[in-house]
């Protein structure tokens, strides 16, 4: 039921998956899985309120998480209300709450989750140094630890520096390993890069790339390499975003970093592998008219000797 639902997510029919979500939710009322797509489905619909519902229900089931969950549970708490809001004022919790949170630190006096957990909560009380000082700990405990990434982005990107904060999502991004929490890294992402108006903003002329393009590649670059079986279904979601990226001087490096760069096993068998998704691209960019096409099927069809028409 969850995946029939994921089905209908990564394809934005929300209102589809919306149902599927909650079906499974009936199912197994405690399911933590079940409560986080609900959530995120809720949320990209715009019913915030429901979102944070959905999310925060899941601090309840304490027993079910491990401790990644239960930090990404209650990162996602604020972080939606952060988003809906944009003030992180809004996002504190009940006392009766965050005694509960305070009870599980003290289970992990030594975790990388309680760290993160006690940098949300100074942040929700307005102490931003103490709150990155404790995720900078996490950090600390724990490299390749996401969910702390993601939310240090978000305080770098509060205080605008851009540059920090891509880097952050872009780290977070590359640690998380299922598709739906990258979603939602690579959506701040391409935000910090280019602005709210997503890579479609360098339509206008008065934007000016200055390298952002090679730091969304290398993102989207790892969305292809880390999800294995999962990786085709990335990279369909993300296909529609090349559009925005529009003239000779993006699209050509661009494609040319994400299917033979370094990070990308541009080889016979991936290329044949991955054919769908670069003549989708391709035939967007044939719909546009971008220079670039000749040039981008010369490249795949070099690694595989067969065209892509």
């Amino acid at each position: 039921m969850i995946d029939q639902g994921r089905h209908f997510y990564y394809s934005h029919n929300y209102a589809q998956a919306l149902p599927l979500h909650k079906q499974a939710l009936a199912m197994k009322p405690n399911s933590v899985e079940a409560l986080l797509e609900l959530g995120w489905t809720l949320f990209d619909m715009g019913e915030y309120l429901g979102s944070l519902e959905a999310t925060n229900e899941g601090t309840y089931y304490p027993s079910n998480l491990t401790d990644d969950l239960y930090a990404l549970i209650s990162l996602n708490y604020y972080f939606n209300l952060g988003l809906a809001t944009n003030d992180f004022e809004f996002s504190r919790r009940t006392e009766e709450e965050i005694e509960q949170y305070k009870e599980y630190s003290r289970k992990r006096p030594d975790g990388h989750d309680r760290f993160l957990r006690l940098g949300i909560t100074y942040i929700s009380h307005g102490d931003t140094a103490n709150g990155f000082e404790s995720i900078y700990q996490s950090i600390r405990l724990r490299p390749d630890f996401p969910q702390a990434h993601l939310m240090l982005a978000k305080l770098y990107d509060r205080s605008n520096m851009k540059k920090e904060a891509a880097m952050a999502y872009a780290l977070s991004l590359f640690h998380h390993n299922r598709v739906p929490y990258a979603r939602r890294s690579i959506t701040l992402l391409e935000n910090a890069l280019f602005g709210n108006g997503g890579p479609d903003a360098y339509e206008s002329p008065s934007i000016q790339p200055s390298g952002k393009i090679t730091e969304f590649s290398e993102a989207l670059s790892h969305v292809i390499e880390s999800y294995s079986s999962e990786h085709k279904q990335a990279m369909n979601y993300y296909v529609p975003w090349f559009r925005g990226i529009r003239g000779n001087d993006l699209f050509e490096p661009f494609v040319r970093y994400i299917y033979t760069g370094a990070n990308v096993p541009a080889n016979e068998s991936w290329l044949a592998e991955n054919r769908n998704s670069i003549d989708s691209l391709l035939s967007y960019a044939k719909t546009y008219q971008w220079p670039a096409v000749d040039t981008v099927s010369t490249i795949t069809s070099s690694q595989t000797g067969n065209g892509s028409e």
